[in-house]
């Protein structure tokens, strides 16, 4: 870093620790505000810390660690592979779903939640020569039929929220 080594040369030459006039010399040798450096030297300063050194002089094994202390909220692997199988069985079970749907509902569905782009109702009221309410009536009546074939396998919409 630019910080560290001007910081030792400033201190070498003038034979003291660094005052705001060197930080202001700093600033200006690097090109930033002094609000900068000002903000840079403690973290600079720091000498690093392993995560994997235990702590308070417990040593051998198992000892405590920084690293061990920090909190991984997401899934356990185990947790987040059942939920891609799931996920992708359940994707695989909406897209056939959505295939048995009469054409117009399937084209709204397609278009609404399937395309990477939300396609908006009055787009697709106007390629298929509605208006956007009844696309919108069309979107209502394609997810109810979803729902109820869910329904019939013993499945609801949660369980596709959940798997997503």
């Amino acid at each position: 870093m630019q910080f560290r080594r001007f910081r030792a040369e400033w201190e070498a030459t003038q034979q003291r620790a660094l005052d705001d006039q060197g930080r202001r010399e700093i600033a200006a040798r690097i090109g930033v505000p002094l609000e900068t450096v000002q903000r840079m030297e403690p973290r600079l300063g720091a000498s690093d810390v392993s995560l994997d050194e235990p702590l308070s002089g417990d040593e051998g094994e198992g000892a405590a660690t920084r690293g061990s202390l920090l909190v991984d909220r997401g899934p356990t692997p185990e947790l987040g592979t059942i939920n891609s199988v799931d996920g992708a069985r359940m994707r695989k079970l909406l897209v056939a779903l959505i295939e048995k749907l009469p054409e117009r509902e399937r084209s709204v569905l397609s278009g609404r939640l399937l395309s990477e782009r939300k396609t908006e109702f009055q787009e697709l009221g106007a390629q298929m020569g509605v208006t956007k309410e009844r696309v919108r009536q069309i979107e209502q009546k394609a997810l109810k039929m979803i729902r109820e074939q869910l329904e019939a396998q013993g499945l609801n919409r949660h369980d596709l929220i959940a798997a997503g």
